[in-house]
This record gives structure tokens, C-alpha cells and sequence, in this order.
């Protein structure tokens, strides 16, 4: 049986009505993980409008915590101790995490990550499946501690391909973005600006932005 499936099978016979906590930690093989869903029936119906994601260099671990009303989802995911290949984490993450996540009723999203843009266009590969995004918070975590001036300059053009983005338009209803960084460079600001200006020219202005330094992780 595909691990995947076996998960799911054992999830929805051990449901139960009054379950509202599910801590799923996931240790991924020699195998590439499919696309099959794995939450509960009890679960899945019920709106989780909250997403916390922390996502390691090269995919090789994944942390990711759903929030709604009285019901919670933690899931863990480990590959590299394994020896999965990088290609097929990068694939999956591309392919199959959008699919077994319940991403088109998020509201509001914290991304964490140590590595930007590795590989190309996975933050805006992810924005396709989050439309009801209204607040984004992203933070770069420093592993070093140190000011990483680069690596925050490839986050604010990241950032700013997301937000300019028409075809198609991510995060349409974007209304506040909050970015915890470990500097804040001026021409950082800038990349940014101009890209909430183009936002703006095309109807879609936010309401708030915030920028400020904190070393401290977010994922609760």
C-alpha cells in the first residue's frame, strides 16, 4: 500500500466525532510521497483559515500548522535522514503539498524559511492555491544570526514578483503584509515600494504594511 494511502486509512478509522487536535508527523522514505489527501472526513469539512508553514532548505523538512475554530492540524515531514533525492522533495513540494492541504480557505498565512527562492518560484507556485489570503506574514530566519544583506535582497524580489503579478494575480485580496527580517537595507525598502506602487496603479492597494527586525521563530 502507498504509505500515503495507508496514512489516510489509518486517520479516517480511528476518527472519532469530537476530534479536534491531529499531531501528524511524517517520516518520508525512499519514496516519493503522493498527492493522496490524508485528513480526516471529520476534519476536512471544517474551516481552517490559518496557516503556519516552515519550510527548511531543499524541502528536507516541512512544519506545518492549520488553525480554525476549535479544530487544529500539526504535521511534521522529514525526508533528508532518508536520503530522498532533491529532485523528488522539490517535486513534491511543488506537486503534492498544495494537493493534500486545505489552502483555498487560508486567510491568513506566516511563512518561515532559511533560504529564499530555492528552487525558482515556489512561493508563487504556493500563492496559486491561497486566494483568501488577506494577511501574510513572512520571515526570513537567520541561521547564523548575522545580517544576511543578500539573502534578503533575493526575499524582497521574491516578494515583489509576487505582489506584481498579473497573470495570474496572487494573493488578490491581500490587504496586510508583515515582514520579520534580520536588516532592513534601504534598497530592500525600495523593491518593495515600487512593487506595492505597481500593486496599487492596478486597483489592489494594501492597508497596511509593516516591516521590523525580530530573531525570534514564529511557528506557534
Amino acid at each position: 500500500m502507498d504509505p500515503a494511502a495507508g496514512i489516510s486509512y489509518l486517520m479516517n478509522a480511528l476518527e472519532v466525532p469530537r476530534l479536534v487536535f491531529l499531531d501528524l508527523h511524517w517520516h518520508l522514505s525512499e519514496w516519493t510521497p503522493s498527492s493522496t489527501p490524508f485528513l480526516l472526513d471529520a476534519l476536512a469539512p471544517r474551516p481552517m483559515p490559518h496557516l503556519a508553514l516552515d519550510v527548511s532548505p531543499g524541502f528536507a523538512e516541512f512544519d506545518v500548522m492549520l488553525h480554525g475554530c476549535n479544530v487544529s492540524l500539526f504535521m511534521t515531514l522529514r525526508s533528508v535522514q532518508f536520503g530522498v533525492p532533491d529532485e523528488d522533495r522539490t517535486d513534491w513540494a511543488f506537486t503534492g503539498l498544495p494537493t493534500v492541504l486545505p489552502l483555498s480557505g487560508v486567510e491568513e498565512s506566516h511563512i518561515l524559511t532559511y533560504q529564499w527562492d530555492t528552487p525558482p518560484g515556489f512561493l508563487s507556485h504556493l500563492a496559486t492555491y491561497m486566494p483568501a489570503v488577506s494577511t501574510l506574514l513572512i520571515k526570513y530566519d537567520l541561521i547564523s544570526g548575522e545580517e544576511d544583506v543578500d539573502g534578503h535582497m533575493e526575499l524582497a524580489r521574491v516578494l515583489s514578483r509576487v505582489l506584481e503579478s498579473d497573470s495570474p494575480v496572487l494573493f488578490p485580496r491581500l490587504a496586510h503584509l508583515e515582514l520579520v527580517v534580520g536588516t532592513i537595507p534601504l534598497a530592500f525598502c525600495e523593491i518593495i515600494a515600487r512593487a506595492l506602487a505597481r500593486r496599487h496603479e492596478d486597483g489592489r492597494r494594501l492597508r497596511k504594511l509593516r516591516i521590523c527586525i525580530d530573531h525570534q521563530l514564529f511557528l506557534q
